[in-house]
């Protein structure tokens, strides 16, 4: 997403197709879980089951600047990435530890791709820098 390369269209489908295929997709907060009895209670009701997935997640940190960890964010990447002609592009991590270590090296690595395949790899620096370090380089200068 953070590239254009896809939009959200194309890479979502809508919940009620895991439905068809038999599977219950439940948001809630459990409250409770009966492994013994292979009982979950949420607070959406209680739920007898066969196998039970947990996807505990992540709480993203708003820090002001764009990410690509959700959808809007990472929308405004794309756009922030397709308007930078010539520039410094710094890729970090807000603070640690933080959910995937490859993302900050992947990341950039496809931001060379996607300056490269455009033409602007000469005109736009990419630096890689752990949290304090990225964030220093995005304080205004004389600060």
């Amino acid at each position: 997403m953070a590239f254009g390369y896809r939009k959200p269209e194309q890479i979502s489908v809508p919940l009620e197709y895991l439905k068809r295929r038999g599977i219950n997709f439940v948001k809630a907060r459990v409250t409770k879980i009966d492994a013994a009895n292979r009982k979950v209670s949420t607070t959406a009701g209680d739920f007898t089951y066969d196998i039970l997935v947990v996807a505990l997640g992540a709480v993203t940190v708003d820090t002001g600047f764009p990410h690509t960890w959700e959808l809007e964010p990472s929308l405004k990447v794309a756009e922030a990435l397709s308007s930078l002609k010539q520039g410094h592009v710094v890729i970090g991590v807000y603070s640690l530890p933080y959910r995937c270590p490859p993302a900050p090296i992947e990341l950039a690595m496809l931001t060379h791709f996607y300056y490269l395949t455009r033409g602007l790899r000469d005109k736009v620096k990419i630096s890689g820098a752990p949290a304090e370090a990225a964030l220093r380089e995005l304080r205004p200068r004389g600060n």
